[in-house]
């Protein structure tokens, strides 16, 4: 995959020698996307964001004009594994003993099974990203790659706990690159989709924050963003409340999840 991605010019380490067992890659430097963002004001984060999201944009392109997605598997695809999904914020309401809505699972299934599978990267968490010499943004870590939704990669960035909350960033961004993902779908079919799996995919983060923290103190916000480990941070659990309330209230089957999440917040803070 590196290979393939290098050879189209996409924004990924390039390969400098593998002999089959040992794999030498381009050395990208020191500066993980997730370490910048925390680093800067919102005006430079946005430029930054919309550079990395191109950069996946990209990469898809370069999957597909070289047939990555004949080789890849399939993810994301498992009934169940969706049905986990569409339903992750009961799991929350045990973790927190809080009382959590009823939302037409058959429907969100329905909805985030993958239609038209293409390449995407998947984990494109901003930690792993890296911010080259020249400013540019850069994706490693490709041994999750496969077919899905190509909006997947967008949520995957947006919506992790050490993406900050932006939220005039994050709508003009939308605006913007939107029209980069939508594999065939109409316009404001691929916007529900994106503020579904968004505050689904929020609700599966903070989860495991939750279950990473149990019974124990919040982490140190320095050591968690410098080891790259689960965010299990106050600021972090919070900034996912807010963001998935906000995406949630515009899905077309998770209105009921906005003010949830606000209770879910008032919880923690508590």
């Amino acid at each position: 995959m590196l290979q393939a991605l290098s050879d189209q010019g996409a924004p990924v380490p390039g390969l400098l020698g593998f002999d089959g067992v040992w794999l030498i890659q381009e050395d990208l430097g020191s500066s993980r996307l997730s370490q910048a963002l925390a680093a800067m004001h919102e005006a430079e984060a946005e430029g930054l964001l919309e550079n990395a999201i191109a950069g996946l944009a990209a990469a898809q392109q370069a999957g597909r004009e070289r047939g990555l997605d004949r080789q890849v598997v399939a993810i994301g695809k498992n009934a169940d594994w969706i049905a986990t999904l569409a339903t992750i914020h009961r799991r929350i309401g045990e973790q927190l003993q809080l009382s959590a809505p009823a939302l037409p699972t058959d429907r969100l299934v329905a909805q985030l099974r993958p239609q038209r599978p293409a390449f995407i990267k998947w984990d494109a968490r901003p930690a792993n990203a890296a911010i080259r010499a020249d400013g540019a943004v850069a994706w490693f870590d490709w041994e999750h790659c496969g077919c899905r939704h190509p909006l997947d990669d967008v949520v995957w960035l947006l919506c992790d706990e050490y993406t900050p909350d932006l939220p005039k960033v994050e709508e003009r961004l939308i605006g913007r690159i939107l029209p980069w993902f939508l594999n065939g779908s109409a316009q404001d079919v691929a916007y529900d989709y994106l503020m579904t799996f968004g505050a689904l995919h929020g609700a599966m983060r903070l989860s495991l924050i939750l279950t990473e923290k149990a019974d124990g103190p919040w982490w140190d916000p320095a050591r968690c963003l410098d080891l790259d480990s689960v965010g299990v941070t106050s600021e972090m659990a919070l900034r996912l409340c807010r963001r998935s309330a906000r995406w949630a209230a515009r899905g077309s089957l998770t209105p009921e999840l906005g003010n949830w999440f606000e209770e879910v917040a008032e919880r923690l803070a508590a």
